[in-house]
């Protein structure tokens, strides 16, 4: 994976790649970054007397038998992989805060970042002013206008909008207005006068928002 995704990012650059995390190493009790499917691994069966660092410190020792010092430890398969970088030459290619693993891919120099080229900054876009109390409250007020006028002439959930269909649940849970289906509440298959009510109240309740002035 890891020599895959380096080939593609020199492919499609024509500059330095910075890479880092490539220690082909673990440090402590940690093998790769978290959450990672190992961590469940290490999880399974802990309890008071036997806690996560004891099944974490039984995995490492089991599977990264080779001390590199200080609280660094590898295997031969991490070994054996390092060297396949280690045979090949990937100029432009360089370790950020690498392990004693050798790879054959050099730390980056310093200095490299002031040799990097300069991006030019992001365009800026002027934001837009958001509409006026007044407008707001006249698009509120054509929205619940449209629901009313759905709710009045209806005579099955079928005959409103998405929209509307989802408002009238949102207002009366015991609806269901999946296809074919009615309203309990409702009778003969429609909507009876209480709900047309129910929902048109609910409606209107919004329109004072539509009255505010700027």
């Amino acid at each position: 994976m890891a020599g895959t995704a380096v080939r593609i990012a020199l492919a499609r650059s024509a500059g330095p790649i910075f890479i880092a995390g490539l220690d082909f190493a673990v440090r402590d009790l940690e093998e790769h970054v978290r959450p990672n499917a190992f961590d469940r691994e290490a999880e399974a069966g802990i309890g008071r007397l036997r806690p996560l660092e004891t099944g974490k410190y039984g995995r490492i020792i089991r599977f990264y038998p080779e001390k590199l010092g200080g609280s660094l430890r590898s295997s031969q398969s991490l070994k054996t992989y390092a060297g396949w970088f280690a045979a090949r030459r990937f100029p432009g290619l360089y370790r950020l805060a690498p392990s004693p693993v050798a790879t054959g891919i050099p730390e980056s120099p310093r200095g490299i970042w002031e040799a990097l080229p300069r991006s030019s900054p992001p365009p800026r876009f002027r934001a837009l002013p958001l509409p006026g109390l007044s407008d707001r409250a006249a698009l509120v007020r054509r929205l619940v206008d449209g629901f009313l006028r759905e709710i009045r002439r209806a005579r099955t959930p079928e005959d409103l909008s998405p929209f509307a269909r989802d408002l009238a649940e949102a207002v009366e849970p015991d609806l269901t207005f999946g296809p074919g289906d009615v309203p309990r509440t409702g009778t003969g298959g429609g909507f009876s006068e209480p709900l047309r009510e129910s929902l048109a109240a609910f409606a209107e309740s919004l329109l004072p928002f539509g009255r505010t002035s700027r």
